[in-house]
């Protein structure tokens, strides 16, 4: 039983290095986001693909472990919580268990908050591109034919103009 204790420790380990890792992307997604920067946006997106698969594949290793421990330890339930292995087991593992809940609670909250704080980003940049595109299409279909002059202003002109060749 020690040995699965300390695998499913060595597990919790690697998942605490993920989320570590994500975090950092996910801070790097925000700096290209601030930035306008699309090929570094793909990239952190690139990353953020490899880090899920990698949490995916321990979290399969961590679910066969946990039920296996669980079986051992004569628990009520096949899946039992991170709190209720803490509360099963014994120290020093018990306080090893411990240690990897807090980080990894710590830690998925840090991550909810960076993905919100980048989800509004995203949906501010849409807005904006939005809005920049109703401006643009207000001004070429509107009668007025107004137009922008080197002073500035908008002014109104009898001229017709296109935005889009229609050659192709």
């Amino acid at each position: 039983m020690d040995t699965l204790i300390e695998n499913l420790s060595s597990i919790f380990e690697e998942q605490i290095d993920l989320h570590r890792s994500l975090i950092i992307v996910l801070n790097n997604e925000k700096a290209s986001i601030i930035g306008s920067q699309l090929s570094a946006l793909n990239k952190v997106n690139k990353e953020k693909e490899t880090l899920i698969l990698k949490m995916n594949r321990l979290e399969d290793k961590r679910s066969d472990l946990v039920s296996t421990l669980a079986h051992s330890l004569n628990a009520g339930c096949n899946h039992p919580t991170l709190k209720e292995l803490c509360m099963l087991t014994n120290e020093p593992y018990s306080s090893r268990l411990a240690i990897c809940r807090g980080k990894l609670k710590s830690l998925i909250s840090k991550i909810k908050e960076l993905n919100e704080g980048n989800k509004k980003l995203l949906f501010s940049s849409i807005e904006f591109v939005r809005g920049s595109l109703t401006r643009f299409n207000n001004l070429m279909t509107s009668r007025t034919n107004s137009v922008y002059y080197p002073s500035g202003k908008i002014e109104k002109r009898n001229l017709g103009g296109r935005v889009l060749s229609g050659d192709i």
